[in-house]
């Protein structure tokens, strides 16, 4: 972002925001850089700010509203942008202020700084009709959202004077709505604020409002019920709700995206392999094959990774499981044969390199952590990790075969591994089972 060209920057952070809808939960170990991004110092132009608040409420609903400590960095930010906003609309502040609500529940320890800042955008005589609505439906949000009793008098008196006002309909009862959510949170303690509200709404001609009139009722008979402080979430959660409801129906991923049609003959190509005469040539297939298991993945977040894997192999070794695993859910039975088959023909080449081997227990892992057991024998796969020197995953094997096969051949084998790994009781133990089983 730094060697970005002029007026460049909002392109890389609006990618940043797709990647981080669609990576989600992975991208927690790419916070620290990314937070980075959020300077009260250097806010941009108006465009570059509304993509950066786009990019909080991206994170905001990929991590659940779980800032962490970053919420300090996120915050000021955002108060930045609304203190200097001085175009004659105030479109940044209504760009900020819902991105504030979606930080709703993370704002216990801030509301010193939010608070004041927000009280102060509800004089009418000053702020756009506009900003104000938007401005009440955010400490709505905060008041549901966090305990705000050390703010409960600002806020109620500040009400009051907007009231007197004879605000426009909508502004009026936005702001009894606010009263309301603050009578659920503080209980008996608005007692204390409803003569004043009272002579107000008279003076005003404000005969009635349901919802302040019902809730009144319920606190005087003591059945009001606080509300259960809401998680953070963004407002665009609940498109999301439906998608992920249509999804199965309309072919969607489960990132949200709509999913992709997987080239079994493109990925028959790559998985047919012919013997190599070097350790080079047994890499670039390998490379060919992950290349085109990304390419072909019915994932989009997948597919989108394939240029970078193809030209960065560390990225390609990395994303090579999943690839398989996306690919392989969706093909037919014989096609998952066939593939299987290839791999252990690999496998059976004496001078495959070790790096290969290491790849299929990999993936062999993967699978029986995702519960999609590789149909590879266990003795072939407890021979490919004697074969790569990979002690851990041959004595996993051997235990396995063990457990299954009840083969006395195999027990001088778990104990020369044990050993060899240092785990010298169980090495011990299992001699003590067999002597007890065959005393002979």
């Amino acid at each position: 972002m730094d060697v970005a060209p002029a007026g460049g920057s909002e392109f890389y952070i609006s990618a940043l925001v797709r990647l981080v809808s669609i990576a989600r939960q992975l991208v927690r170990p790419f916070l620290e850089p990314i937070f980075k991004l959020f300077s009260a110092e250097s806010l941009g132009s108006e465009r570059q700010q509304s993509t950066s608040i786009g990019l909080i409420e991206a994170l905001a609903e990929a991590l659940s509203g779980d800032f962490g400590p970053h919420i300090a960095t996120v915050l000021p930010f955002l108060m930045a942008i609304i203190d200097r906003d001085s175009s004659e609309l105030h479109q940044p502040t209504l760009r900020a202020l819902p991105a504030l609500q979606i930080l709703s529940p993370s704002l216990e320890g801030y509301l010193f700084l939010v608070m004041p800042r927000l009280i102060g955008l509800l004089d009418i005589a000053i702020t756009p009709i506009a900003v104000v609505e938007e401005t009440l439906r955010c400490i709505a949000s905060i008041v549901g959202a966090v305990n705000c009793g050390s703010f409960s008098s600002r806020i109620v008196l500040t009400l009051v004077r907007l009231l007197q006002c004879s605000p426009p309909l909508e502004l009026q009862t936005a702001a009894i709505d606010v009263l309301c959510t603050m009578m659920e949170q503080l209980q008996d303690e608005f007692v204390l604020f409803m003569p004043t509200i009272k002579l107000v709404m008279s003076k005003r001609g404000i005969d009635e409002h349901a919802r302040y009139e019902r809730y009144s009722r319920l606190l005087f008979m003591g059945r009001l019920v606080p509300k259960e402080p809401p998680r953070a979430q963004s407002r665009i959660q609940g498109d999301a709700a439906q998608a992920a409801a249509a999804g199965p129906a309309l072919g969607h991923s489960g990132d949200g995206l709509a999913k992709q049609e997987v080239g079994v003959m493109q990925l028959r190509r790559a998985w047919t392999s012919k013997p190599q005469k070097s350790k080079d040539g047994w890499m670039r297939w390998l490379h060919a094959f992950t290349y085109e298991l990304l390419e072909q993945s019915p994932s989009p977040a997948l597919r989108a990774c394939s240029s970078l894997a193809n030209k960065h192999s560390p990225l390609s070794k990395e994303l090579f499981n999943a690839a398989f695993v996306s690919c392989w859910t969706v093909l037919p039975g014989q096609y998952q044969q066939e593939i299987i088959a290839s791999l252990q023909n690999v496998a059976s080449n004496m001078d495959v390199p070790a790096d290969i081997l290491q790849t299929i227990l990999g993936l062999a892992g993967f699978m029986e952590r995702d519960e999609k057991q590789i149909p590879i024998d266990l003795k072939r796969l407890g021979d490919y990790a004697y074969r790569c020197h990979a002690l851990a995953k041959e004595l996993h094997y051997k235990e396995a075969e063990w457990t299954l096969e009840k083969n006395y051949d195999t027990i001088e084998k778990l104990i020369e591994l044990n050993q060899s790994l240092d785990l010298h009781d169980s090495a011990i133990g299992m001699l003590e089972y067999v002597r007890k089983e065959q005393p002979d």
